[in-house]
């Protein structure tokens, strides 16, 4: 798997790492996975795509991914008050983390992408 989702770090937060090659397909197995998570409706998230080493997301595959999270009854029914940091270090994918908060910019929960992993765990005060 090109991801990892970490359910028992902490009792407040998930943490996922994205790794190596991310494609239109990962996104797509990556939700079918974190929607299955107990706590995901209730916990912060800490999103790492600092050890993606190639990023092929199509823009109609980041557009299908985000509707998918748009229309998940889990996102819909999660805490209003989560959190969500996305740790983006290289350009390509910082901006498809801006493309991607504008087109779920209508979720209760506050997503927010970072250039370092310090700056998005203090943001979610760990």
């Amino acid at each position: 798997m090109p991801f990892t989702i970490d359910d028992d770090v902490s009792p407040t937060y998930i943490v996922i790492n994205m790794l190596g090659l991310i494609n239109d397909d990962t996104l797509t197995d990556y939700l079918a996975e974190i929607f299955l998570i107990p706590g995901f409706p209730t916990k912060d998230q800490l999103v790492d795509y600092s050890s993606v080493t190639e990023y092929r997301v199509s823009s109609q595959g980041l557009a299908d991914f985000s509707a998918a999270v748009v229309a998940s009854e889990s996102e819909r029914n999660a805490r209003t008050d989560r959190r969500i940091a996305c740790v983006v270090p290289e350009d390509i994918t910082f901006g498809m983390g801006r493309v991607f908060l504008v087109q779920i910019d209508n979720l209760p929960a506050s997503y927010k992408i970072f250039r370092t992993r310090p700056e998005a765990l203090a943001w979610l005060n760990l």
